[in-house]
């Protein structure tokens, strides 16, 4: 079948543009207290990201062409082309046994010119992850965790060429990945600590597989407040139907916890 490809990226190409967004993440930490007592956490940052990858569609209405974006956007012009970004998460504690949800909604655009065609890309994205976790007081440092992780993707692209003809696709899916992960959160003393995340998912059950790594260092103000800066990478790789989805998302994270 004969491949379009879309956008392509390169340095030295001035009429290509890539996007970068700022939007807002709530990893969980832990919070020291009773372990009959519930313990609750919120935490807003900020998250300079970028995306790598490619999405789109492989035999477009069954025409024997794949159009196919290649997408690789950074962070360097943070909020150039972000359209919309919601993002909340939580989590609850009751002795050794909690629960964490995050909430991530964000809508992406991005253009450029190939071959004198005006090529227009649209990515929008939600996902929610639950995941129960579970850390008994001998495990003085380690919690380990299971659950799910939604994702809802649509891709839009159009393209215009230099007659003013017009061809696009506009296609998405939604999938529910499986996932287990492991949480090692060390302090280094009273007011420094580190954490280390990772979770790995999929199995073919949705994507082919996903998989999502943490890396932060705290301090903590006060009993309440934590300031953390940290670096997330997520991937996922999923085929359906003829929709394509294959993306990394990774950058640095600026934030707050606030546990009570």
């Amino acid at each position: 079948m004969k491949k379009i490809s879309v956008i392509e990226r390169r340095a030295h190409d001035q009429d290509t543009r890539s996007y970068r967004v700022v939007i807002l993440v709530m990893p969980t930490l832990c919070h020291a207290g009773s372990p009959d007592e519930w313990q609750f956490e919120v935490s807003p940052y900020l998250w300079a990201v970028g995306k790598d990858g490619r999405t789109g569609v492989k035999n477009v209405r069954g025409t024997g062409v794949d159009l196919i974006a290649d997408v690789d956007l950074s962070f360097s012009d943070i909020l150039e082309n972000l359209d919309m970004a919601l993002l909340v998460n939580g989590q609850a504690q009751k002795g050794p046994w909690g629960i964490r949800m995050d909430f991530v909604h964000m809508t992406v655009s991005t253009g450029t010119t190939v071959n004198a065609a005006r090529a227009e890309l649209e990515v929008s994205e939600t996902a929610w992850t639950t995941a129960l976790f579970y850390k008994p007081e001998r495990w003085k440092y380690f919690d380990v965790f299971a659950g799910f992780r939604l994702i809802d993707a649509n891709t839009e692209i159009d393209i215009i060429g230099a007659m003013g003809r017009s061809a696009g696709t506009d296609i998405g899916d939604t999938w529910v990945d499986p996932i287990v992960g492991v949480n090692f959160q060390y302090p280094l003393n009273e007011k420094w600590g580190m954490i280390l995340r990772a979770d790995m998912g999929g199995f073919g059950v949705g994507s082919d597989f996903t998989w999502q790594g943490t890396a932060a260092i705290r301090y903590r103000v006060s009993d309440l407040i934590i300031l953390d800066l940290a670096y997330r990478y997520f991937e996922a790789d999923y085929e359906e139907d003829g929709y394509v989805y294959d993306l990394s998302t990774e950058g640095p994270l600026l934030g707050v916890t606030f546990a009570f």
